[in-house]
């Protein structure tokens, strides 16, 4: 059963998180409610991401997932754990 993804899909959600990261980040000079829309926004296209690697390989697969974020960054993986709070078994 696969448990990672590619380096592609890697990327991506490594990318749409460190955009998280951007929109939550309290020394940003953006207005507020533009970021809090975008986090929004990259919520739900993690959690999308999410829902389709339940699909694909289930919790395992997920988890597997969040531990390759988890070595590039564990900041990161901790905006996934809770973007992905409530797609199939993901309690985050």
């Amino acid at each position: 059963m696969k448990t990672t993804v590619d380096d592609a899909k890697l990327k991506e959600i490594i990318g749409l998180l460190e955009k998280y990261q951007e929109c939550v980040d309290p020394n940003s000079k953006r207005d507020y409610s533009e970021r809090m829309a975008e986090r929004e926004k990259i919520k739900a296209e993690l959690k999308a991401i999410g829902a389709e690697l339940d699909q694909e390989g289930s919790m395992l697969l997920m988890q597997g997932v969040a531990a390759q974020v988890k070595k590039k960054n564990s900041l990161l993986a901790s905006y996934l754990d809770s973007a992905w709070n409530g797609v199939g078994y993901w309690m985050g």
